[in-house]
């Protein structure tokens, strides 16, 4: 009975979803008004898929011009227009397509005059911290060994998170190895104080229990203490993050110095780290079409991404958020195509074959970002196999596939060749394929070596790629991607529902309402 129920469930949920799909009066199409390569694509759109004219949102922007734009040019020209537009459709529309002669990229903003204090606030506070940190992790390097300890130089917050992690476990292991007595439980009690400024006081009670036979453990009283304490903590920082207090009334009120207490300095140095990114307009550039995707919304922090709330959703309704994809290019002629090629391949369905290119140096780490992509690209060529029942190959050596060595590819994923695309590949009609790599879509209008001009070139009827450094975890997961893409989704909903950012350096390109079947 529990399974026919389960069934049951499931295919409501399959009709339901299919029942709520993106139709094309819920997309909207914004060109260039100055330029008529942008109207021509506009109106080819809406003609091929029957998308209402009316639906058609002409922007006043420069033309000829870079594809950048500068925050406030965007906030004037762009983002008011478009949100006065969806906005008087109350809510119709759920989906954007910018096409060629819209800008694809977003300088950086500037930062509020009145910050400047406490930005050297904040500064003077990270710089201390970062040396307290380097500090005890030079004191860890020493415990337990006649050597001289090691003292990082230099080195980014990550390397200081990785190396304080790395010294702790070695640290510990030296002491396990120590003879009973005095000399061992005084050193233990050392290292835990480490272990305890390093990641809170939580952690330190965890470790004291995980740890208890190299000193007297701590009684019921002592952990419920300690314990208390952080709930303390916790409470004032909950507070701080749910009235979104300013700067300076974080650091009147001691938020920094609870959340040092709380979550110890790996916790706090990150949140240090964003709240003057925040002030600074530290890397607040963007892709135009990830910043649309936040136009609904009044306000939120300008610097780096934002989680994409699209992510992970059954049924993408309900939310703010737009999906927002881009019919662009090398050329004119190339963003049209982008549509036909759509077409065509929805009428004869997708023949052909699966390509994945992993790193496999990455293989052991099985919790650092690199390893969860090189599992996800492993994982996503047996899901493939099996939802496509295509020819499925992967590329499991440090060495990426020869040029010329994938005929007939349907899809690929893979990495990593930093704007060095290889003409690996003879794409089938319908093909969708990204390269996970930093700087593939900076120049998309251009012809070069960036795999996405270059894919987009070669014949691909989709694409992912980063108009600036995005860090590795801004990509779709390959094997979710692809989950989503052979599911009963168009290509813009696969997308949104694996994206994990908005706000930030991807793009989509591609028509939307692509919907890939294999045949």
């Amino acid at each position: 009975m529990t399974s026919r129920i389960s069934l049951a469930l499931l295919l409501t949920l399959i009709s339901f979803s299919s029942i709520l799909a993106l139709e094309p009066d819920q997309v909207a199409v914004i060109a260039n008004k100055n330029c008529p390569e942008s109207l021509d694509i506009a109106k080819f759109y809406c003609a091929q898929r029957h998308v209402p004219p009316a639906n058609i949102l002409e922007l006043s922007l420069p033309w000829p011009t870079s594809d950048k734009i500068t925050r406030t040019e965007y906030n004037s020209a762009v983002a008011k227009p478009v949100k006065d537009f969806l906005t008087s459709r109350a809510g119709k529309i759920q989906c954007l397509v910018t096409t060629w002669g819209i800008p694809i990229k977003i300088g950086p903003a500037s930062p509020e005059p009145a910050s400047s204090s406490d930005i050297a606030s904040l500064q003077a506070l990270y710089d201390k911290k970062i040396a307290k940190l380097t500090s005890i992790i030079t004191q860890l390097s020493g415990m337990g060994i006649s050597q001289t300890p090691v003292t990082p130089k230099n080195a980014s917050l990550a390397s200081l998170y990785e190396l304080s992690g790395k010294e702790l476990n070695s640290a510990i292991a030296r002491i396990e190895k120590m003879p009973p007595g005095k000399n061992r439980s005084a050193l233990f009690i050392r290292w835990l104080s480490y272990c305890e400024m390093i990641n809170g006081k939580n952690e330190g009670v965890n470790a004291a229990v995980a740890y208890q036979h190299l000193a007297r453990p701590l009684t019921q009283a002592e952990q419920a203490f300690q314990l208390g304490v952080v709930q303390g903590q916790i409470t004032l920082i909950t507070n701080a993050q749910t009235e979104n207090w300013p700067i300076n009334q974080k650091i009147k009120k001691g938020f920094y110095g609870s959340l040092e207490e709380a979550g110890g300095l790996k916790n706090l140095l990150a949140a240090i780290d964003q709240d003057l990114g925040n002030l600074t307009m530290k890397e607040s550039h963007s892709a135009l079409d990830s910043e649309l995707s936040m136009v609904l919304y009044d306000s939120y922090p300008l610097s780096r991404f934002l989680p994409n709330e699209l992510k992970g959703r059954l049924i993408l309704t309900e939310s703010k958020t737009i999906m927002v994809s881009r019919l662009d290019g090398p050329t004119p002629r190339i963003a049209r195509e982008l549509v036909t090629r759509a077409i065509n391949a929805e009428k004869t369905g997708v023949k052909g074959k699966a390509y994945f290119d992993l790193r496999v140096n990455y293989g052991k780490q099985n919790t650092t970002w690199p390893a969860i992509y090189d599992k996800s690209l492993t994982d996503a060529a047996s899901i493939v196999r099996s939802l496509t029942g295509f020819e499925t190959k992967i590329e499991s050596t440090p060495a990426l596939f020869p040029s010329g060595d994938c005929p007939e590819t349907a899809l690929y994923c893979g990495w990593y060749s930093l704007e060095k695309y290889i003409p690996s590949f003879k794409f089938v009609p319908g093909a969708v394929a990204y390269h996970i790599a930093s700087f593939e879509a900076v120049h998309l209008r251009e012809s070069n070596t960036e795999w996405c001009p270059a894919l987009l070139q070669a014949g691909v009827t989709a694409t992912i790629g980063a108009v600036a450094e995005p860090y590795l975890h801004a990509f779709p997961e390959p094997a979710n991607f692809f989950t989503e893409l052979l599911g009963d989704n168009c290509l813009v909903e696969a997308y949104y529902k694996t994206l994990p950012f908005n706000s930030w350096q991807m793009i989509l390109i591609g028509d939307p309402l692509y919907k890939f079947k294999a045949n």
